[in-house]
């Protein structure tokens, strides 16, 4: 029987079988040498292909978590933008009330800019050829006096939260024929018109506190 040499298995960096190179003690050298160089090729083989799994698996965790960070920057940018937005939209609201006058892209939303127009608070109760923020108020302030159990919020405290709703609040309907955008926002609605003498602006129109049927 002609004796037999038994390698010692190639270390790895994965599971497997265990394997047993027997080399034949008759075999030439250069027919020894090519077995050993078949079985390394095979190994480092397995070795590229388990390591190059491994890194696309991770490069795809990297991936996934940089765009996730971006996201979330993404939506800290939104709030923040927000946050100034309503910051200069009181202010504005302020400033149009003191001064009783007009300004324009006050603040932006959503729809772009939007203008805080005085306007004219009309005579009770119709309010005819009335608008503007001074109607908003005047209306609020009306319909308090009269019935402050269904409208308990004074004007001025409607407007103030009409700012909110247009930098925060989510469009509920529109109005193509009337060129009106509705917004909600924590149970109040703001009617923004697009257009004013024919060009397009955005504008706070009116708004109030939406009242849920019984």
């Amino acid at each position: 029987m002609n004796p037999v040499i038994k390698t010692e298995n190639q270390p790895t960096l994965f599971k497997q079988e265990k394997t047993k190179t027997l080399i034949d003690c008759n075999l030439s050298d250069s027919k020894r040498q090519q077995t050993i160089t078949v079985d390394n090729k095979r190994l480092i083989n397995s070795l590229f292909l388990t390591n190059g799994i491994s890194l696309r698996h991770k490069s795809s965790n990297i991936l996934e978590t940089t765009q996730k960070q971006a996201e979330k920057q993404k939506k800290q940018n939104e709030n923040m933008d927000k946050r100034i937005e309503k910051r200069k939209a009181l202010a504005a609201l302020n400033k149009v009330i003191k001064t009783e006058s007009d300004i324009d892209d006050a603040f932006f939303c959503s729809l772009g800019p939007v203008c805080l127009k005085y306007g004219t608070p009309g005579i009770p109760p119709k309010f005819k050829k009335a608008f503007g923020i001074s109607h908003i108020i005047a209306k609020r302030d009306y319909e308090h006096a009269n019935n402050p159990k269904a409208f308990p919020e004074t004007g001025l405290h409607v407007v103030k939260k009409l700012m909110d709703v247009i930098v925060y609040g989510k469009i509920v309907d529109t109005k193509p024929t009337k060129q009106c955008v509705y917004l909600q926002k924590d149970g109040f609605e703001a009617v923004i018109s697009q257009n004013w003498h024919g060009n397009k602006v955005n504008w706070l129109l009116t708004g109030w506190k939406v009242i849920k049927e019984k």
